[in-house]
């Protein structure tokens, strides 16, 4: 009985690991029907899998704590939106799609914050001016908008640039000047007379 069914799980695919494209080998029993992560044996990166009778139905890198920690109802959606959407661009490897999409989540939030719309460097430029921004977030603001800017122009030579390292700073720069342009909102109870 257990040798047959042996014999009908073998076909279960092997999930391939995200960051190194090695294939993940998994025992069929444990794995047939299983919810969770796994770690690559070569590279010991992290993914998200879920298998039902033997097939794999979803198979994603873990995202990181630090690029979600603190994000909250209170950030707009267009910006929040746009933010995910660069994490997700981060998380498979979509490096220039990722810091143009934080360039734009740094806009959004601007933009409805009331700067007037014209090139990022200028609206970062007026909001620093009228005091949205301090001198800080301009030059982090700035920067990230640099790379996203970069990464939206193939004509131009720094598009190179633009790796693992400048979109996962970027991304960490936009949540915290999303996370400062958004406080969450606190409401403070009534005072009971």
């Amino acid at each position: 009985m257990l040798e047959s069914l042996y014999e009908e799980r073998t076909l279960m695919p092997y999930p391939v690991c995200h960051e190194c494209a090695e294939e993940i080998h998994l025992d069929v029993f444990t794995y047939w029907d299983y919810s969770g992560s796994i770690t690559c044996a070569k590279c010991k990166s992290r993914m998200n899998v879920v298998f039902s009778g033997g097939a794999l139905l979803k198979s994603e890198p873990v995202i990181k704590r630090e690029f979600v920690d603190g994000l909250h109802k209170d950030i707009p959606e267009q910006p929040l939106g746009d933010y995910l959407e660069a994490l997700t661009c981060l998380v498979y490897r979509a490096f220039k799609a990722s810091a143009v999409m934080a360039r734009r989540s740094i806009q959004g939030a601007l933009l409805i914050k009331s700067v007037p719309e014209d090139s990022p460097s200028k609206m970062i430029e007026w909001a620093t001016n009228h005091g949205t921004l301090s001198q800080k977030e301009k030059n982090l603001a700035a920067t990230v908008t640099f790379f996203g800017n970069k990464s939206a122009h193939p004509q131009d030579v720094e598009i190179n640039q633009v790796g693992e390292l400048e979109a996962s700073q970027g991304l960490i720069v936009t949540k915290a000047l999303l996370l400062k342009l958004y406080p969450p909102v606190v409401i403070k109870p009534a005072s009971s007379i």
